[in-house]
């Protein structure tokens, strides 16, 4: 299990279609959420850390593999 703080609506979107074609559950009855943790990866780019040189950017190789890990989860 990974804790992450947000998922992004469109990675949210995409595990679901995603999952309705793998699972042939519609994807309006998929849900995708977060725990709230403040240590895990970063997976949006706020405003308010925009400017602040110690958050990092969202890693997109990490976010694929986060959307990648929700489909298999959903799939097992």
């Amino acid at each position: 299990m990974v804790a992450i703080i947000f998922v992004t609506r469109p990675l949210a979107r995409r595990a679901r279609e995603r999952i309705a074609k793998i699972t042939g559950v519609p994807a309006e009855n998929v849900m995708v959420t977060a725990t709230h943790t403040h240590s895990a990866p970063v997976t949006v780019a706020y405003l308010s850390n925009e400017a602040d040189p110690v958050v990092p950017r969202p890693d997109p190789a990490y976010l694929q593999r986060l959307e990648d890990g929700v489909v298999a989860s959903a799939e097992a």
